[in-house]
């Protein structure tokens, strides 16, 4: 199962079953007997044919496509290395990371905002990306979310505050790295 953002690989006979009827509107007509007859509360989250030969076609590439987002990563970091201002993606010891996304969290001293920090790369005609806001901020959730979540989630407020994405996407080279550090430098001066 993907789509938007990921699939669910597992030897898990029983995982593999509950994420096959989760993922098809919680129906299960073998078992049930009944077309259109949900079980429970599911998704739709099953793939059609084309979905499935991009997925399988990049599953065949996956360590070539994962060097390549490590070797983004590391060049971002060697490039930032001396500007203080930002910590760049953390390693965590007992995972293994997939360098999908390089974000930099920067000094919230300073008075300028992620959106403003996307405004001055779109200039550039840099995509640059806010890091993602917590879904309790977000007006669709209003009604579920108490008035203390601030508080509670202050960790996931101040991250998404202080950060951004980088540009990563496979394509990017190197020469292209060094334009957007230079940028950052010139926004974020080395201390």
């Amino acid at each position: 199962m993907s789509g938007q953002g990921g699939c669910l690989c597992t030897n898990d006979r029983n995982l593999y079953i509950k994420a096959k009827l989760l993922s098809h509107h919680g129906m299960d007509k073998i078992k049930q007997r009944k077309f259109y007859w949900s079980k429970e509360i599911g998704y739709q989250y099953n793939w059609s044919n084309i979905q499935a030969a991009l997925a399988f076609a990049q599953i065949k590439r996956i360590k070539e496509l994962l060097k390549k987002k490590k070797e983004i990563f590391l060049n971002y970091k060697y490039l930032l290395r001396k500007n203080k201002n930002f910590q760049i993606n953390k390693r965590i010891n007992y995972v293994k990371q997939s360098y999908w996304l390089s974000y930099l969290i920067f000094d919230g001293k300073k008075k300028i905002n992620k959106e403003k920090i996307v405004d001055l790369f779109n200039k550039y005609k840099i995509e640059l990306r806010p890091m993602f806001y917590p879904v309790s901020s977000m007006p669709a959730f209003k009604k579920y979310v108490n008035k203390k979540i601030r508080i509670e989630n202050k960790n996931s407020y101040e991250i998404s505050k202080n950060s951004f994405c980088l540009p990563s996407g496979n394509n990017i080279k190197y020469t292209d790295q060094v334009k957007i550090v230079k940028i950052l430098n010139k926004i974020f001066p080395l201390k």
